[in-house]
């Protein structure tokens, strides 16, 4: 496991790791979670992705990219925070959040979520977060809501229509 980059009261995150296929696959690879990825469930299809993740997480300044949350209690990868430049005119960060299927409504996504903010902040400098959620989503809009973000705009992504949510700090 690589280091710990910013935690909260119950999780560590870290920056995933090449050798973590199969941590991430009941998260990234599970079409529950992302249900927008027809060949979810595929391992080697996760392996992809994962190799994907590692290399823009790379790719960005310190501080940002993709996480793995890792339960203290467990040693478990739970779930994936991120932080990057957003993939639409934005300002600010994008901060993402994906839960394994087995722990929704455990609060995760929230706490995770918070204190990628407050990593954000402090470490990275940064003052506005947006997340993109498309609109069937709605446990992401209420944890959007729950971390303070209000709906700004309906924005198009990868094709598909998403809610741009944003909270200054």
């Amino acid at each position: 496991m690589g280091p710990v980059v910013f935690s909260s009261e119950r999780f560590d995150m870290r920056p995933w790791e090449r050798g973590d296929v199969e941590a991430v696959h009941p998260i990234l690879g599970d079409p529950r979670v992302v249900w927008w990825d027809e060949q979810a469930g595929d391992r080697d299809h996760t392996r992809d992705v994962l190799e994907r993740v590692v290399a823009a997480s790379e790719g960005e300044p310190a501080g940002r990219g993709w996480f793995a949350v890792v339960a203290r209690d467990t040693g478990e990868a739970v779930a994936n925070v991120v932080l990057r430049a957003p993939p639409v005119e934005a300002e600010g960060l994008e901060l993402g959040w994906h839960v394994a299927y087995d722990q929704w409504g455990t609060g995760i996504a929230t706490e995770a979520a918070r204190a990628a903010l407050e990593h954000g902040r402090t470490a990275c400098g940064e003052r506005t977060f947006v997340a993109l959620i498309e609109p069937v989503n709605e446990p992401s809009q209420r944890v959007a809501g729950k971390l303070g973000m209000r709906h700004e705009r309906d924005v198009t992504h990868s094709g598909k229509p998403h809610r741009l949510y944003r909270v200054d700090v």
